[in-house]
């Protein structure tokens, strides 16, 4: 694609031979390619079917982030957050979609969100509610990459610091990557925050942010076995983190420190009619930790996945596809410690399968002339999951319809156990940085140790959720966008931290609270608990709109605007923490309490080498009861709370790379960067914090300025360049 059509700047910037190269590149792009007497006028690596939402060259690079995954990451957000979506490559499926995601930006030509009924086409295994997202890379790419930045609180008292080298080629779907990364962060004490240390006297030893570091080396490469084609991904990381709690009676320093290696394989292909897709994936890690928590856990998982899908039939309004797949996973953990010692061995499998039933087809319609009612397809699924922690079993239905062009509306059916996963089950226990809680008994606030880590006692969770949604677009030359849904699920044991420690939830859970002789609470223990049951619908909805500026048909010219918007509304929220207990209405201030509505807002604009991106995050206030089913005095009211964050970019010195030699134009598309590139980043612009006050509407122990966010406005300050 046209690397000018991300630059976007004022033709004096850009000198008139590299836009002549960059014009005739994106012809030999787009233009008709002649096979065999076939002319094929199809976009390079296009998905199926026409995409809901479309990010080009020029939207990629205003977002100014380091690599693929968290332009996908953003994408999601403006889609309302929710699952991670499936990443498809050039509009394929490929077996290991992560050894994609870690190349530059620039590397992408364009990223489109697919409509719901993309689930069917791409055989989209498990949570049918996933998007489905297609990044189209660039032909031919080849990058070095080094980044840097340096970030503190304005308040002061700490230091970020963090260092990215990066390798990248790309000649087709043959790719290779490798990288370092590292980074440190200062501790952050308590002595550098007065206002804390007058709430909080009995904690001017204890550090409110730990310190850390933190080193990666992660290394990807792809291409093609014969017909076949194969990928290998592999991480190397350590850590090690300290900080200092003083809730005792003398300070404990308490020390974690990690090593890991991953390595994930991956072979794709076809064979008698079926695409197939295969992973194996390894896993070793050892944590040691000392302080509150002298332990040591050793860690050692493999998995195998297989699916398949293909065409089992052709019907009139379209083939009927089917997808199966299977994982069997392995896992050993072994933990050695002063009150701890524990080996379990842990073996899972999974079996899906589900069926894409066409029932309507506008082209059937027109072709015999009959009632146009669009597309329509059918979804069915089943699945069995195996497992030491349990057994379960899922089935579900879906229906997409397209009554109209660029209107699609789905509705879902679902019911499922699910097993405990190995991080809930087996994650290292671990003693977390001190944080400050409020204690409903004593109605102060008090710093107290949170225990975490993993829970081998958990058991499956059972749940039945429906979904129904609507979205449309894009619309005119602004891409404009958007859709509703409503969803609303059932569960029971259902798995989920422990929730704010109210009195009800505390009877509820005693053995998950510590105090001292004199009841004073020191340590809450936060690992996983299953929930008896939880009932919770809401509603939700987004928006895009991209605004062009200038002439569109002169992009060096003009630039580009960003608007997406997306809201949260709950419309019920019951849970029941544990049997033989009431009901409590979560959304009435019951079991913790939690916002009625969430409201999101980012706004991206390029223009030149400038880049701006800003991003709100509001929630509404919401009330925490001491005692379920009543208010009272000393309840916690919790304001309203929102956020703004603010990146800067600018592009010193751009300068566009010659074409090659040979036939191979397309490369000097590439968006490529001699220069460097300053970031500013500010997080929490106007240094909001979270305020609450009783019910009586006193104060609220436990809500000063430091008290739940002691970093508050953060500075970043980036270069990044290409070399």
């Amino acid at each position: 694609m046209l690397w000018l059509l991300c630059v976007l700047a004022d033709p004096a910037v850009v000198p008139a031979q590299a836009r002549a190269q960059a014009e005739t590149a994106q012809a030999v792009d787009e233009a008709p390619v002649a096979l065999d007497g076939v002319e094929v006028t199809a976009r390079r690596g296009a998905a199926l079917m026409p995409p809901e939402y479309e990010l080009g060259p020029d939207q990629i690079d205003a977002l100014a982030l380091d690599d693929i995954s968290q332009v996908v990451a953003e994408v999601n957000k403006r889609f309302g957050g929710g699952p991670a979506p499936v990443i498809i490559v050039n509009g394929q499926r490929v077996s290991d979609a992560d050894a994609f995601t870690g190349f530059p930006p620039d590397a992408l030509v364009r990223v489109e969100v697919l409509p719901p009924s993309a689930a069917t086409a791409y055989g989209v295994g498990g949570d049918p509610s996933r998007r489905v997202v297609n990044i189209v890379l660039q032909k031919s790419f080849a990058a070095r990459d080094g980044l840097a930045s340096a970030a503190g609180p304005t308040a002061g008292g700490t230091v970020s610091l963090s260092g990215d080298l990066r390798r990248s080629r790309i000649q087709d779907l043959n790719t290779s990557r490798i990288g370092l990364r590292v980074s440190s962060d200062t501790a952050l004490r308590a002595d550098e925050r007065p206002d804390y240390l007058e709430s909080h006297p009995e904690s001017a030893e204890a550090t409110l942010r730990p310190e850390s570091r933190r080193v990666g080396v992660d290394m990807a490469r792809t291409g093609g076995l014969g017909k076949w084609r194969g990928s290998v991904r592999a991480m190397l990381q350590a850590y090690d983190s300290s900080f200092t709690s003083d809730t005792g009676a003398a300070p404990v320093v308490n020390r974690t420190e990690g090593r890991s290696a991953n390595i994930t394989g991956g072979l794709g292909g076809q064979a008698a009619g079926w695409q197939i897709r295969s992973t194996l994936a390894g896993q070793v890690s050892r944590t040691e930790s000392s302080g509150l928590n002298d332990a040591t856990t050793d860690n050692r998982s493999a998995n195998l996945s297989l699916a398949a899908n293909r065409t089992l039939l052709t019907l009139p309004a379209g083939p009927m596809m089917t997808d199966v797949s299977g994982r069997a996973t392995v896992s050993r953990s072994r933990t050695q410690g002063q009150t701890l010692n524990r080996s379990v061995a842990s073996s899972g499998q999974d079996l899906d399968a589900s069926l894409s039933v066409p029932l309507l087809s506008a082209a059937l319609a027109q072709d015999w002339r009959g009632p146009n009612l669009g597309d329509l397809t059918l979804r069915l699924s089943a699945g069995l999951r195996r497992a030491d922690a349990g057994r379960g079993d899922n089935l579900g239905a879906n229906l997409f319809w397209t009554p109209i062009r660029k209107l699609n509306l789905s509705t879902s059916w679902s019911r499922a156990a699910d097993v405990p996963t190995e991080e809930q089950r087996f994650a290292p226990v671990l003693y977390g940085s001190p944080t400050v809680v409020f204690d409903f008994r004593t109605g102060q606030s008090v710093e107290i140790t949170p225990l975490t880590g993993g829970n081998p006692d958990l058991r499956a969770a059972k749940r039945d959720s429906v979904a129904i949604g609507a979205s449309a677009g894009p619309y005119t030359r602004w891409a404009l966008n958007g859709g509703v849904s409503y969803q609303r699920g059932e569960s029971t044991d259902g798995i989920s931290a422990l929730p704010q420690p109210t009195a009800d939830i505390e009877a509820a859970f005693p053995e998950r609270f510590q105090r001292d002789a004199s009841g004073r609470l020191t340590g809450i223990d936060q690992r996983p608990i299953n929930i008896a049951s939880a009932t919770a619908s809401s509603l939700t909805s987004n928006f895009n709109i991209t605004i062009p500026l200038g002439d569109p048909k002169i992009p060096s010219a003009g630039g580009t605007v960003q608007v997406s918007l997306n809201h949260t509304l709950r419309l019920e929220d019951a849970t029941v923490i544990r049997a033989g207990l009431p009901s409590m209405d979560r959304l009435a201030g019951d079991g913790g309490g939690v916002a009625r509505q969430d409201f999101g807002l980012s706004v991206s604009a390029r223009r030149g080498p400038w880049s701006l991106n800003a991003g709100g995050a509001w929630r509404s206030a919401y009330r925490i009861r001491d005692q379920s089913g009543q208010d009272g005095d000393g309840d916690l009211k919790v304001d309203a709370f929102g956020t703004v964050n603010v990146r800067l970019a600018y592009l010193v010195n751009r300068k566009v790379a010659p074409p090659p030699a040979g036939d191979n134009p397309l490369a000097a598309a590439a968006r490529r960067n001699r220069g460097f590139t300053l970031t500013l980043d500010v997080d929490n612009l106007l240094d909001a914090r979270p305020r609450a006050s009783l019910g009586d509407g006193r104060p609220a122990p436990g809500y000063g300025r430091d008290d739940r966010d002691p970093i508050g406005r953060m500075v970043r300050i980036g270069l990044a360049s290409r070399f």
